[in-house]
């Protein structure tokens, strides 16, 4: 029992450390984007804009591009939810050495990340239908 006890405990303190990766992660991001005032920014900024004009780039986003944007990113770290998952649930298949219950565990994580990303799919094809449909509708006016 207290063999258990400390796999869990090594795992909840695996998820802990994760969590706070992915928090410090995001806070460092802040101050960067604070930093837009900044005269090499705004330099290499304006140089984007003149080399995305002579391409012909518009540089002009609606709010619907933001929105898919937005919705792209949060699909993209779904995905990667999904493989990570795939994997933790493949190794501990293939690492099991025999034991039934963790064999049923790796297969039942393999499936329900499966079940997950068909649900993210789905949702994914519910909203685009959506979003396109406003666009059709607010383009010819009803």
């Amino acid at each position: 029992m207290s063999l258990d006890f400390k796999n869990r405990k090594v795992k909840l303190l695996g998820y802990f450390a994760l969590f706070l990766f992915f928090l410090t992660s995001c806070f460092t991001a802040f101050p960067l984007i604070s930093r837009a005032d900044d005269a090499s920014v705004n330099t290499a900024l304006n140089g984007l804009n003149a080399t995305a004009q002579e391409a012909q780039i518009s540089t002009s986003r609606t709010v619907t591009q933001i929105a898919g944007s937005v919705f792209n990113l949060v699909l993209g770290f779904l995905g990667v939810i999904f493989l990570v998952l795939v994997i933790s649930g493949g190794f501990t298949w293939m690492t099991a050495g025999g034991n039934e219950d963790k064999i049923k565990h790796g297969r039942n994580l393999i499936t329900w990340a499966a079940i997950g990303l068909a649900v993210i799919l789905f949702a994914f094809l519910v909203v685009n239908y959506v979003i396109f449909n406003i666009i059709h509708l607010a383009r010819n006016g009803g």
